[in-house]
């Protein structure tokens, strides 16, 4: 059952991700979704049959840029440099 989910991100990004999104023929929910599945999946140590191999490949794309730092910390740390 799909339920709606509301998110807030910067402007910026949701249109790079909407531009992407039609280029690769797919929808943000679809990409958002499969993300979280991607996320749960490693939590758990499986691999989910359904996943994309678009999203997978999205999956730890940007683990070279994160510092080790968590999401949070992230977000932290790049509001203050703003």
């Amino acid at each position: 059952m799909a339920t709606k989910l509301t998110l807030s991100l910067d402007e910026q990004t949701i249109e790079q991700a909407k531009i992407w999104a039609k280029q690769h023929q797919t929808s943000l929910s679809a990409l958002v979704e499969g993300y979280f599945e991607s996320l749960i999946s490693k939590s758990q140590g499986t691999t989910p049959s359904s996943l994309a191999p678009k999203t997978s490949s999205l999956s730890g794309m940007f683990k070279a840029y994160d510092e080790g730092l968590s999401y949070k910390e992230l977000i932290h740390k790049h509001k203050g440099e703003q």
